[in-house]
């Protein structure tokens, strides 16, 4: 299974199957979206996840919430967050 990357940069991708999304990661995701293949998920940016709403390219959001919360942190809904139905 490839593992796609999100970077603003440009790593050097050492891990098996893997395969930098590059400069504009949304026309990636859009294409990538329209091929068969499995479910494609997003693990701990809340960055890429405000770029992927104004896309309207989340299909699915499923927020795991843990109880203990310490110091602060960067909002995953902050006041430049798009609202949406």
């Amino acid at each position: 299974m490839t593992k796609y990357v999100a970077s603003r940069s440009s790593p050097k991708l050492d891990w098996q199957n893997s395969r930098l999304l590059g400069r504009d990661v949304a026309a990636s995701l859009k294409t990538l979206k329209g091929e068969d293949g499995p479910d494609l998920l997003v693990q701990g940016s809340s960055d890429l996840l405000q770029t992927l709403w104004r896309e309207r390219l989340v299909d699915e959001l499923s927020v795991l919430i843990f109880p203990v919360v310490l110091g602060k942190g960067k909002r995953l809904f902050g006041n430049d967050a798009i609202p949406a139905g």
